[in-house]
């Protein structure tokens, strides 16, 4: 996936968290993989890239199609990571298709297709 200001003047506080969630579409409500990014160690855009220490849920993983890619930016002050929706002073939201059947690639070459998370101001 690939998390980019909508905004390039709204650059959040370098003490901010950046909080990136991973759920099936089918099944909303689990969360499969996740991940923590302190602003002040991100450069915008950012490439998100998920490894093995990030997934939660392997076994839903694996039968992940579709997958629902979520950032909120928690403020420093927030009394918790993940901070409430409420809390949250930026978000952003795409979605992971996975593609088969390629034009170039063999017949059983899956690719997931990265969202694009415009992070904007809530």
């Amino acid at each position: 996936a690939l998390l980019y200001l909508e905004d390039p003047q709204s650059r959040p506080a370098p003490l901010d968290t950046i909080v990136i969630t991973v759920r099936d579409i089918s099944t909303p409500d689990s969360v499969l993989a996740g991940a923590k990014i302190p602003v002040s160690k991100a450069r915008f855009p950012i490439q998100l890239r998920l490894f093995s220490q990030n997934i939660v849920d392997p076994q839903g993983w694996s039968k992940a199609q579709d997958v629902l890619v979520r950032a909120i930016l928690c403020p420093a002050e927030s009394a918790s990571i993940p901070c409430s929706e409420s809390e949250a002073t930026m978000k952003a939201e795409g979605v992971a298709k996975l593609v088969q059947n390629l034009p170039g690639l063999p017949p059983d070459v899956t690719v997931r297709a990265g969202a694009a998370l415009p992070l904007r101001g809530m």
